[in-house]
């Protein structure tokens, strides 16, 4: 059954149509506009402060990519959480399929920006995660009610949530009348957060159980303080509770087996839960300058770090750092093979 009301995506779409509408009418100036923008610079340490440098992406992005491109590079708070890690401080390398970081990088062109989201095109499951966030947009921003379960079941099969996870956001509508999504999918990042605390068996030391076969460390020191009493190069790994993608890719890479004695053998392997939802002492909590907000929750930590020290803020994605915790290398999602090649590298 579908809503009769015009959905919050579906007016963005209605906008993002018609300034493509104006687009096509004035071809020739829209040609120099993107060309021009095109040869910009931006200093990168000022660029979340400027409001004209996501307005002038989106215009880029709209010269060559269609509005549902332009949601999932730019994120659904439109302030670009992919770009940050993968375009704007990352560089390829031809030596490594992985991303190398320049700390002494200062200045960003939109050229290369541009080269970030084409490259992010080219990852294989992008078609289905077009699929995926286009089903997500048409219930963000709606109430959920049992009156339109049907409909919005549909749409979040559609975006592959599996039936467990459904079973669990529908209990949660109806124990909560007029709930927004946004609050459901809250609700549900916190249930999945103590269910974990349940499920995890025993942690060994000061290690606790990822996948079957592989303790990691979840405090970012005592992992820095292991790699250097070991002298092993360290594996950080910034993770979600509630993200579907990296759950993937722990059951489809992480748990292959010469992954698997790789990192065990060679490498201190840190996971930051940037949702972990344990709250800090009163005397611990503080303002956040750089996530502009207040620090409360032990993820709040994790996710002040990555966006502080490594410039990104999207999950999951991968870091390996030498045992002074000086970034070598990162990677996001990719092949067993990609990633044996990534760790293989890093060590060297």
């Amino acid at each position: 059954m579908k809503r009769s009301n015009l959905s919050l995506s579906s007016r963005f779409f209605i906008l993002t149509a018609l300034c493509l509408f104006l687009i096509l009418e004035s071809n020739a100036q829209n040609n120099v506009n993107c060309d021009s923008l095109l040869k910009k610079k931006y200093n990168i340490r000022e660029i979340k402060d400027k409001k004209l440098f996501l307005e002038e992406v989106r215009t880029l992005i709209l010269c060559k990519y269609d509005s549902l491109d332009m949601y999932i590079f730019m994120g659904p708070k439109g302030d670009l959480p992919l770009t940050t890690a993968g375009t704007l401080t990352i560089k390829k390398t031809a030596s490594i399929k992985a991303y190398t970081v320049s700390s002494t990088q200062e200045m960003i062109s939109m050229r290369e920006v541009m080269h970030g989201f084409s490259e992010l095109k080219k990852m294989p499951d992008y078609d289905e995660l077009r699929a995926k966030v286009g089903a997500l947009r048409k219930i963000i921003g709606q109430t959920a009610t049992e009156k339109n379960w049907e409909y919005d079941e549909s749409l979040l099969k559609k975006a592959g949530v599996d039936t467990y996870t459904i079973t669990k956001i529908k209990k949660i509508i109806a124990d909560n009348p007029g709930i927004k999504y946004e609050e459901v999918f809250d609700k549900l990042n916190q249930q999945a957060f103590q269910e974990r605390i349940v499920e995890t068996p025993r942690k060994i030391g000061d290690k606790e159980k990822l996948i079957e076969g592989l303790y990691t460390y979840t405090d970012y020191n005592k992992g820095l303080s292991k790699a250097k009493e070991s002298g092993k190069p360290i594996l950080l790994y910034f993770n979600s509770y509630v993200s579907i993608p990296a759950r993937k890719f722990e059951f489809a890479v992480l748990q292959n087996s010469e992954i698997l004695k790789t990192l065990n053998d060679h490498f201190e392997v840190i996971v930051l839960w940037v949702d972990d939802r344990t709250l800090l002492a009163k005397d611990k909590a503080y303002y956040s300058k750089s996530l502009k907000r207040d620090v409360k929750y032990v993820g709040d930590i994790n996710m002040e770090l990555q966006v502080d020290n490594f410039e990104s803020d999207f999950q999951p994605l991968f870091f390996t750092l030498n045992t002074a915790g000086q970034r070598v290398a990162s990677s996001s999602i990719v092949g067993v093979q990609e990633f044996l090649e990534f760790l293989n590298k890093s060590r060297k």
